[in-house]
């Protein structure tokens, strides 16, 4: 069996292309033209290139594929039109190349993100599946576009679409400005009440990934992927606190009308450089919200889905793998 997997170069299409390849199935990871290869280096990995833009480059590419993982997309751009010509286009621009191949397609699996839901509106209300979406940011509302995109391709091939929360682990750049500053004695917060937030590890990601690829109960559903119980952001800080051994770290906390000021300022002047930044107003929306959490009660049920880290235990294993590689 052979395996595609879109956006395998970058922080989680990495980890599932090895759990697939750890299960016994040949992976096929797809890369672009300058794509940074690190992750994959000295892997018995297929390597072709493709662009979402290209049928034919991505109809060669499931050639005697097997399971689709569709990971690819972008955080980040100059325009918002931007998201979702690459993250709701190119995904359907797969999804016709797939299309071709429905006779031999077992599975696809697109990995889309918590956003795509919307955040909670309380602490005792997690998100669940069932739930009408409400997503709050550009990427998001692209995110969303793509599920329901996944969804009516369904009638061809099958299809699972998962939506993980905040993801940490080994290889992750997003988190990583965070860990810095707390070992640097520097701890930022956003706004002046504690905000709630669901973490996963990346290997319990990948894992959920390919659990939910071999499962037919999990056919032409979606399911949130994270660790039980949430955290806070305070708490992920003292967590980072105890394993450094920092004492005292100075705490700034930030109104939300700065954060999104300095959000916004920052994405105007990423734009006039032409060089989009994943800090921009719609990662400033996201911060300010109080509620990120989800349930994985469905996820549990249909497929066996059990994450072996909580966020505590996720947080560490970041920290170090951050220090065995000297990356802090």
């Amino acid at each position: 069996m052979r395996v595609f997997v879109t956006g395998a170069t970058g922080f989680i299409g990495s980890h599932i292309s090895d759990v697939f390849h750890k299960n016994g199935i040949i992976v096929r990871c797809g890369i672009r033209e300058k794509s940074n290869l690190q992750w994959l280096k000295d892997k018995p990995f297929e390597l072709v290139k493709y662009s979402l833009d290209d049928l034919k480059s991505l109809s060669n590419a499931l050639e005697d594929v097997d399971y689709v993982i569709h990971c690819g997309g972008t955080i980040s751009a100059n325009k918002q039109e931007d998201f979702f010509h690459i993250n709701t286009q190119g995904t359907i621009k797969l999804l016709e190349a797939a299309k071709e191949y429905s006779n031999q397609i077992k599975r696809f699996i697109y990995i889309s993100s918590q956003t795509a839901a919307g955040p909670a509106r309380a602490l005792a209300e997690p998100v669940k599946e069932a739930d009408e979406t409400k997503p709050i940011t550009t990427y998001a509302k692209s995110k969303r576009k793509a599920e329901e995109a996944v969804l009516k391709y369904g009638m061809h091939f099958p299809v699972t679409i998962l939506r993980p929360s905040a993801v940490v682990g080994p290889r992750d750049y997003a988190i990583f400005p965070i860990f810095k500053s707390i070992k640097n004695r520097l701890a930022i917060l956003i706004g002046f009440k504690p905000k709630y937030l669901n973490l996963i590890h990346s290997s319990d990601l990948a894992e959920a990934t390919y659990l939910a690829s071999m499962n037919e109960n999990t056919i032409g559903k979606i399911y949130f992927i994270a660790a039980e119980k949430p955290v806070t952001w305070n708490e992920v800080m003292k967590i980072l606190k105890n394993e450094l051994n920092i004492r005292f770290t100075i705490n700034i906390k930030f109104p939300h009308f700065v954060v999104l000021s300095a959000a916004y300022t920052f994405q105007q002047f990423r734009r006039l450089i032409g060089n989009p930044h994943p800090f921009n107003l719609d990662k400033g929306r996201d911060f300010i919200q109080k509620y990120w959490i989800c349930s994985i009660d469905n996820a549990k049920k249909d497929f066996g889905f059990s994450p072996k880290l909580d966020a505590r235990e996720a947080v560490i294993d970041t920290l170090k793998w951050y220090i065995e590689n000297k990356w802090m």
